[in-house]
């Protein structure tokens, strides 16, 4: 960014730029990596991994512009030295499907004892909106024991989308990427099940153009507690209410259903949801209907649909649907 005393244009480097100017670039390129690892088994299906990668894009001249009339180059080397650290859990596709509920609440009625243990639930997510597109992949793990019992529980998500809104200067689009590792507690009841659960949440959120009112770009990274909670009162009704926060951006989800089973004790439950979600750009507010606990084979399939409320973009419809499945 351009700095100077008063109002007067300065020239640094023998560039020429008004005050307040921000120059802006992209490239794309095509780089050479090396890596190398170690996968270490502790458990029968765990195993923990560190790995080593190197990566080199090469020296190129770069232009920025500030979106006017003002530009340069500059040659950049870019070179990239990443760790990871990893926890994998290994699936074995040779046990037995098995005939009790997919879901990742309690079963309505007890699974046989020959059923193979589940220790691991894996979601996906989709979620539309006014001007606004995300979807999330992920999975709750039982590193101990199962789904069904209390203990030990890993989460693992990786989360991105897309995003438009208005400025006095125009639309910006926005597209967002993110993870989370969070660690904590299940409780698992014959009608419950209750999971609390803190760790790290990274975000990065890309802008199409400049906006200088806008906190929410770059990459945060921040502290995430979630907790969740489903409650089965009665064999045909439900209660179920979700919160998250993230100390990256100040992001927070909210989530509150309530469901009745219409069917002859299928599992099935419909009924009203509200929502609250956002950040430090945008705060939105939802109210509708769902369909919980669909199930077509081992997959379940939730469904949500209504009003959205948002404080950027105004009025609109959302819908959600998430997937998954247990191993």
């Amino acid at each position: 960014m351009a700095t100077c005393a008063g109002s007067q244009p300065t020239s640094i480097g023998g560039i020429s730029a008004n005050c307040g100017d921000t120059f802006f670039a992209n490239q794309t390129r095509i780089g050479r990596l090396i890596g190398a690892g170690i996968e270490h088994f502790f458990a029968k299906d765990w195993s923990v991994k560190v790995e080593y990668d190197y990566m080199d894009f090469g020296r190129r001249s770069v232009l920025f512009t500030d979106g006017e009339q003002g530009f340069f180059t500059e040659e950049i080397h870019q070179k990239v030295n990443v760790v990871k650290v990893g926890i994998d859990y290994h699936f074995d596709f040779r046990a037995a499907a098995p005939s009790g509920s997919v879901s990742g609440s309690i079963p309505l009625k007890a699974k046989a004892l020959d059923d193979p243990v589940e220790r691991v639930l894996a979601f996906a997510v989709v979620d539309v909106s006014k001007q606004s597109v995300s979807s999330a992949v992920g999975t709750l793990i039982a590193p101990y024991k199962d789904l069904d019992t209390s203990g030990l529980r890993i989460l693992l998500l990786g989360e991105g989308g897309t995003y438009k809104y208005p400025t006095d200067t125009g639309a910006i689009r926005g597209v967002y990427s993110g993870g989370d590792f969070l660690a904590g507690y299940a409780w698992e009841g014959d009608n419950y099940s209750i999971n609390l659960l803190t760790g790290i949440n990274a975000l990065n959120h890309t802008l199409s153009a400049i906006d200088t009112e806008n906190r929410v770009q770059g990459t945060a990274i921040g502290a995430k507690v979630r907790g969740d909670a489903w409650i089965n009162p009665t064999p045909k009704t439900l209660t179920y209410g979700e919160a998250e926060y993230s100390t990256a951006f100040k992001t927070f989800y909210t989530r509150a259903k309530l469901g009745y089973d219409p069917t002859a004790a299928m599992g099935i439950f419909v009924g009203p949801e509200v929502v609250a979600l956002g950040d430090e750009r945008f705060h939105q507010w939802r109210a509708g209907a769902h369909l919980t606990q669909l199930k077509m084979g081992r997959v379940q399939i939730d469904i949500s649909a209504g009003y959205a409320k948002d404080s950027i973009v105004g009025s609109g419809a959302y819908g959600t649907m998430e997937l998954n499945t247990n191993f």
